[in-house]
């Protein structure tokens, strides 16, 4: 039987933070049912990744702004279980540049690359970690830079057909040269 509130959180928080230096996490994290740290320290009730953990989902966030430092993070979230009940939730919180240097590794040709897009159009990789650090869509970016105008139409018309199990191809102009997203 696991209970979080009887659990030895000095000892919990020693072996989250040693797996952190062992791997690419900047941190990770367990919270109670409620949303709340084992140390008390931040709620996180309000919070998509948590809700979906709490519904027994494996989850990866958006890019989101840490509550504890105000740095740019992605969260991957689990449910804790006891049997078939979800009784908290464990998060690994990964640095805003883990996506980009994900999608770096995707490459095509000599000069095509991959970048990453959440459903709302904000850039969540790419191989100019600028653009993803800025933290808006698209749009956003199109009412400053008019280059962004015949991509935002790609995404909205063919690449929304391209989600889920999906497949196919969408072609765009992008600063005057010919692009294809699958």
């Amino acid at each position: 039987s696991v209970n979080l509130e009887k659990a030895d959180k000095a000892e919990i928080t020693a072996v989250l933070a040693q797996e952190a230096k062992n791997t690419d996490y900047v941190e990770f994290e367990v919270f109670n049912r409620n949303g709340i740290a084992l140390d008390g320290s931040t709620d996180v009730s309000n919070r998509e990744y948590f809700q979906q953990a709490l519904q027994g989902k494996v989850t990866i966030s958006d890019l989101i702004v840490n509550k504890r430092d105000g740095s740019e993070i992605f969260v991957i979230a689990a449910p804790v279980m006891d049997g078939d009940k979800v009784v908290g939730v464990v998060s690994g919180f990964r640095p805003a540049s883990f996506v980009s240097e994900f999608a770096k590794n995707f490459t095509y040709g000599k000069t095509g690359y991959a970048y990453i897009l959440n459903t709302e159009g904000q850039i969540l990789g790419h191989p100019d970690q600028s653009l993803v650090d800025q933290n808006k869509t698209i749009r956003e970016l199109a009412a400053a830079d008019s280059s962004y105008n015949s991509f935002i139409k790609a995404f909205e018309q063919d690449m929304q057909s391209l989600r889920g199990s999906k497949s196919g191809l969408a072609e765009y102009d992008w600063k005057g040269k010919k692009i294809v997203a699958f």
